[in-house]
């Protein structure tokens, strides 16, 4: 009789604790890419030319690449080291912005990118020679 009543208790619970939770949207519907209409001044934003390279999240995201190039680029550095590096990178910008590429469809606004495309974009920047990466911090002057 007490274990029936314990029974019972447990099943009342669960079905309540069924009934509390959000539902969470599947299939589809949770694919689809967020779209941003303004980068913030902590999202790095893909592409090429000056638009990128001039954004201040970029130049963050260059900087914070730059003091840790050395480390990935170690020869004793390991392939596991080499990835918690990169996952710290993708961290510092997760905990301030966003990872942005231009919407495929002409607008003027952005798409987040995936986790293991901005991971790759990392990996990429931490490969890269020393002299790329100036190239891509520095303003240049242009002549009158």
């Amino acid at each position: 009789e007490i274990f029936e009543q314990h029974k019972k208790k447990a099943e009342v619970e669960a079905s309540q604790k069924k009934k509390s939770k959000p539902r969470k949207i599947r299939g589809a519907l949770a694919n689809l890419p967020k779209l941003v209409d303004k980068p913030t001044e902590f999202d790095v934003l893909f592409g090429r030319g000056t638009g990128p390279r001039q954004h201040p999240g970029n130049k963050d995201y260059y900087r914070r690449v730059g003091s840790m190039r050395d480390a990935y680029r170690a020869k004793s550095t390991n392939s596991e080291e080499k990835t918690r590096i990169a996952n710290e990178i993708l961290s510092w910008i997760r905990e301030r912005g966003r990872f942005l590429a231009k919407e495929e469809d002409g607008s003027d606004r952005w798409v987040e990118v995936d986790e293991a495309k901005a991971r790759e974009k990392i990996r990429q920047a931490l490969r890269e020679h020393k002299y790329e990466w100036e190239r891509n911090t520095t303003d240049r002057k242009v002549k009158p």
